[in-house]
């Protein structure tokens, strides 16, 4: 698996549904700056990306309604870095439920 490494000022992730998203932005020092539910809009979510957009990397689980976004921050210049689902629920879950694989040299 391939990871993205460049450094930005901000970075974003957005947990997105078909109706709404939890967006976070965070900056590189790791203080959360955005923490919020909105509803899953063009509009919405380029009004809350407007402060941080120069130097803002956003990173979005893919599953089948992203490509609005990746249009969005394609048309404003925000970074977009796809990510399937399965590394993010090891990442956001694995203090909380088992390992996703039964395998533990994968976890």
């Amino acid at each position: 698996m391939r990871f993205y490494t460049n450094q930005h000022q901000f970075y974003c992730g957005i947990d997105l549904h078909a109706r709404s998203m939890y967006v976070c932005i965070m900056d590189h020092e790791g203080t959360i700056l955005t923490h919020r539910n909105l509803p899953a809009a063009t509009e919405a979510l380029a009004d809350v990306l407007r402060p941080y957009q120069e130097d803002l990397v956003l990173a979005v689980e893919c599953i089948f309604n992203w490509y609005w976004v990746a249009d969005l921050c394609s048309r404003i210049g925000v970074e977009f870095v796809p990510g399937h689902v399965r590394p993010f629920i090891r990442v956001w879950c694995r203090p909380v439920i088992a390992p996703v694989s039964s395998n533990p040299s994968r976890t």
